[in-house]
């Protein structure tokens, strides 16, 4: 095992009070996000907002199938029209 010289002793603490730092941030970061959650989509956790974000992708893939059913309606009505 190796020695701690006060050089050392003294890296390892700056690199303890780097982290500290660090982690404050980033609680403060994760605590912004978590209120811009709930104001956005009345989420409060982590889990309510996967489950939101599945419920929105489903809710969009919907939407999207009824656009297109609704394009090929209008596609058959007028065939003579072009769409891209």
């Amino acid at each position: 095992m190796s020695k701690l010289t006060e050089g050392g002793l003294i890296k390892l603490k700056d690199r303890i009070d780097h982290a500290k730092v660090e982690i404050a941030t980033f609680k403060s970061r994760r605590k912004d996000l978590l209120l811009e959650l709930k104001a956005k989509f009345g989420c409060t956790t982590i889990e309510q907002a996967e489950k939101k974000e599945k419920q929105l992708a489903k809710t969009i893939g919907d939407i999207n199938l009824e656009i297109e059913d609704e394009l090929d309606v209008i596609m058959k009505q007028y065939p003579d029209l072009e769409f891209d």
